[in-house]
């Protein structure tokens, strides 16, 4: 059996028509098994069936691909392939972009029904720091029209790990007072991190391994506690 075509390739790009049964004749003499089907395959991809014999010597040709049934819509991949949640409001908005969600859908011929099933599928697998539950459907609200439905759950918990511990920095610690002409700066010596006893680093990143464990971070000081910030004064004789 043979799909005859024309240059346009119209069996294998409309209707997905495997290319084992448009460019040659497809042998299908194959053995018909008393029990279950006797199932072939496409030979570049193992996973997609094209033909199935059952016990009684009939014949299924499939198509190699799902078929878009009404209004289809061509996803490609830099033009339209992409869905994105975009953190927006403070404290969840990130420079880099961590806590934004792309969901990206395979190049392809879609109707409605079989986008939104694959969108859901591809939330689905959607692996990431933050959580997404979010589902697309179909719902008629009057007059037999159709509408999309979006139902969103987006949630992320934040640990210890995301945070830094900062005792001191030159910025932070910069002011402007009345009657000064430069920015005052209180020295590193000086602030709580000093005093309890933090004295090698001015700031600790908790996700590092040093400190982490199972997202709870200990780490101790560098020296005793001081109960006084100046433990001792000179005076000079001129």
């Amino acid at each position: 059996m043979r799909f005859v075509d024309d240059e346009n390739n119209t069996w294998a790009n409309n209707l997905f028509v495997d290319t084992l049964q448009t460019d040659a004749y497809y042998d299908m003499s194959f053995n018909v098994l008393t029990t279950g089907s006797n199932i072939q395959y496409n030979n570049s991809d193992p996973a997609v069936q094209i033909s199935e014999i059952n016990t009684d010597g009939d014949v299924l040709i499939s198509a190699n691909d799902q078929i878009a049934q009404s209004n289809p819509l061509t996803i490609q991949t830099g033009v339209n392939n992409t869905v994105v949640f975009k953190a927006y409001e403070d404290g969840v908005i990130s420079t880099k972009g961590e806590n934004d969600i792309t969901i990206t859908v395979p190049d392809g011929i879609y109707s409605t029904d079989l986008l939104i099933q694959t969108l859901n599928a591809e939330i689905a697998k959607y692996n990431s720091i933050v959580n997404i539950d979010t589902t697309f459907e179909v719902i008629k609200i009057s007059a037999g029209n159709n509408y999309i439905k979006i139902n969103n759950k987006i949630e992320r918990t934040y640990t210890a790990t995301d945070y830094n511990l900062v005792f001191y920095d030159r910025i932070s610690f910069s002011q402007c007072f009345t009657g000064t002409k430069s920015i005052q700066n209180t020295t590193w010596d000086t602030t709580v991190g000093w005093i309890m006893g933090f004295r090698e680093y001015t700031e600790y990143d908790l996700s590092a391994e040093d400190f982490n464990n199972n997202n709870i971070t200990s780490f101790f000081g560098d020296t005793g506690i001081s109960t006084s910030l100046f433990n001792y004064f000179l005076l000079c004789h001129t």
